[in-house]
């Protein structure tokens, strides 16, 4: 006997992903978990969703967000180095310049 059809949808609802957040958690390097756990989502549906959004996979689109994290924070490391800040600048001084602590 054949069903008749009642005008609701049937299956699962489509997540809505809010995409200012998850790019967010990239930026600022949060792991795939932390990004399903905040936006309350399986990571096997933030892969999927992510290929529609994006044409690519999460670690692809992972990587091009977060280096505007990385870009950020050495902007601010800078910033403070132009202000003073004494241990940003040795700090800085031993990353780009070869500088080290004197051993002897």
């Amino acid at each position: 006997m054949a069903r008749k059809p009642t005008g609701r949808p049937t299956g699962r609802p489509k997540r809505v992903i809010d995409w200012q957040k998850s790019e967010f958690g990239c930026q600022i390097n949060a792991t795939k978990k932390e990004i399903c756990k905040w936006l309350n989502i399986h990571d096997d549906t933030l892969e999927k969703y992510i290929k529609v959004q994006y044409g690519e996979g999460f670690a692809v689109v992972y990587k091009k967000l977060s280096v505007d994290g990385i870009i950020s924070i050495r902007r601010m490391q800078f910033k403070k180095a132009q202000e003073g800040n004494v241990p940003m600048l040795i700090w800085l001084g031993k990353q780009y310049l070869g500088q080290s602590e004197n051993t002897n």
